[in-house]
């Protein structure tokens, strides 16, 4: 896998990356930078997931010695985290081998201090939550980086497990990182206007050539899948936390709804509910139990929740 999306990405110069998650994207476009001996790297990633980038970078072993990251031991590359402006301004970047930008941090101030940043290769990690174009500021600055990035030896890897949007229109940020000779003088609201109105009806034909989206059934032997639906009921404090919730007139019935996904996930989520030991918890614990008895390793996916956001965590 990361042998194809290497070599798909010397050739195209500017490739999206849309394996299945366990398909490698990351080492994909680690090991391409390396391999095409790009004399640095911009890694654009949320910044719930820099802390992955990092471990990534670098030597690192476990407890057991297994390796965390993906470079032996006296090899890891050089790694400059941004955390504000003036580490831009202040530092040798020229120094760094890799440098690493939170999503977040895609505003006016960094990116002055980015303009005369000569970069090799822009990495940009879960692209699909930098969609909107008409209105979002980051996405904006995100085409504006890619923008710069011409040449025989400049390389743009766009990086989701997810990239076909919820809206039509989201692709349109995809057009412009990937097309730039096509799209780059498009204004955004028309070009988002002309793919809403069927205006651009070679989507398909327009993506797949500079797409890799393998799946893990292509690429690895996978067991059948089987899905079984699991229902839990509320328990004792639970229902009666549940009760009072429907019944609170001072909330909306979408602030009703936020809370009441928090708490069926976990009740010590819910500041009046701490304490509480969720019924799906012990249900996934009696699940856990009789998976361990045959297998050795369980994978669990879960929505989690920080501030009302729900971000997706293994």
């Amino acid at each position: 896998n990361q042998r194809i999306n290497i070599k798909e990405l010397q050739d195209k110069k500017r490739l999206l990356i849309a394996d299945e998650m366990g398909l490698g994207k990351s080492a994909s476009v680690i090991l391409a930078k390396e391999t095409l001996d790009v004399k640095n790297a911009l890694v654009v990633a949320p910044s719930n997931v820099i802390s992955v980038w990092q471990n990534f970078l670098s030597d690192k072993v476990d407890g057991e010695g297994k390796p965390i990251g993906y470079f032996r031991a006296g090899h890891a590359p050089r790694v400059l985290t941004v955390e504000d402006p003036q580490m831009l301004t202040s530092a040798n970047l020229s120094d760094y081998d890799y440098i690493l930008l939170s999503h977040e941090r895609l505003n006016d101030a960094h990116m002055n201090s980015l303009k005369d940043l000569d970069i090799g290769m822009l990495i940009v990690d879960e692209m699909h939550k930098l969609k909107n174009l008409r209105e979002g500021v980051r996405a904006g600055h995100l085409v504006d980086l890619a923008a710069r990035m011409e040449g025989e030896d400049k390389y743009v890897a766009l990086l989701s497990g997810t990239p076909i949007p919820n809206k039509v229109e989201d692709i349109a940020i995809a057009l412009k990182l990937l097309y730039p000779e096509r799209f780059e003088d498009v204004d955004d609201t028309l070009l988002v206007r002309s793919i809403i109105n069927g205006k651009i009806v070679d989507l398909r034909s327009l993506l797949l050539p500079r797409m890799q989206a393998k799946t893990l059934s292509e690429s690895l032997e996978m067991p059948e899948l089987t899905e079984v639906t699991r229902f839990v009921d509320l328990q004792g404090l639970e229902r009666d936390a549940y009760e009072e919730l429907l019944n609170d007139d001072d909330l909306l019935p979408t602030q009703k709804l936020q809370i009441l996904r928090q708490f069926l996930l976990n009740p010590g989520l819910v500041d009046p509910t701490p304490g509480i030991e969720g019924s799906k918890i012990e249900a996934l614990k009696d699940v856990l139990s009789d998976e361990f008895a045959s297998n050795i390793k369980v994978i669990v996916f879960v929505n989690d929740f920080t501030n009302g956001d729900r971000k997706s965590v293994v």
